[in-house]
C-alpha cells in the first residue's frame, strides 16, 4: 500500500498527455445546475476512462458513516450507505492522502477490496478549508502498478468533484435560510 500525501494536481504535471484523450473533455466538465448526481456521474465514468479502472465511486463521509453517491456503473445509490470503521474510505479520508493497492495479495489482510478487484486507487475529497469529506474510489479486477500521472487525473477530478459537492452544499444552506426568512415574513433577493 503507498501513500501519496503532496502530488501536483494540475494535468500540466502528466508525463504522458497523449495518453488521456478525454483529459480535454473532462476539464471543460461544469457543474451548473441544482442537480449534483449527474455531474459528479460524468466525473466517475471520465476517471475510470482515463485510469482505466473497472469501477470508480465518489463517497462522502459524516461522522462514522459514509455513502456512495456516484458511480461509473449502473447502481442504487438511495441504500448506498456504510459504516466507514476499517474501509479503505475510512483509511483515505484519516490519512487525508492517496492509497495504492496495486495488488491485493501485497496488502494488508485487513484490507477489505470488494471481492472481485484486485487493484485500488483512493484519493480524498478535500474542500476549501482543507477538510477531508468523502473519497474519489477506483476499483481493477487485475492487479497492476499506478502512474504518478494517473494518482494526478484522479486528485485532480476529486478536487473538482469537492469542489461542487462544498457549492452544492452552500446553494442548498442559502435556500433553506431564503426559505425561513420568507417564512418568518422578510423578504430576501437573490
Amino acid at each position: 500500500m503507498c501513500n501519496h500525501s503532496s502530488l501536483p494536481h494540475s494535468s500540466a504535471h502528466l508525463p504522458f498527455p497523449h495518453l488521456f484523450p478525454d483529459l480535454d473533455w473532462l476539464t471543460t466538465l461544469s457543474y451548473q445546475s441544482d442537480d449534483l448526481e449527474p455531474y459528479l456521474t460524468e466525473i466517475t465514468k471520465g476517471v475510470s476512462r482515463l485510469i482505466q479502472s473497472d469501477w470508480t465511486i465518489i463517497t462522502v463521509t459524516s461522522g462514522d458513516t459514509g455513502k456512495v453517491i456516484a458511480s461509473s456503473l449502473n447502481m442504487d445509490l438511495q441504500d448506498s450507505g456504510f459504516a466507514l470503521h476499517s474501509t479503505l474510505v475510512d483509511e483515505v479520508v484519516k490519512s487525508k492522502q492517496a492509497i495504492i493497492i496495486p495488488d491485493r495479495q501485497q496488502a494488508p489482510a485487513s484490507t477489505n477490496l470488494p471481492y472481485d478487484y484486485h487493484a485500488y486507487l483512493g484519493v480524498p475529497l478535500r474542500i476549501s478549508n482543507g477538510e477531508v469529506i468523502g473519497t474519489i474510489c477506483s476499483f481493477l479486477r487485475q492487479s497492476r502498478n499506478f502512474h504518478e500521472s494517473e494518482v494526478n487525473v484522479a486528485a485532480l477530478f476529486a478536487d473538482r468533484a469537492a469542489m461542487a459537492i462544498e457549492n452544492y452544499q452552500l446553494y442548498q444552506d442559502q435556500l433553506r435560510l431564503n426559505k425561513y426568512f420568507i417564512s418568518g415574513g422578510l423578504t430576501v433577493f437573490t
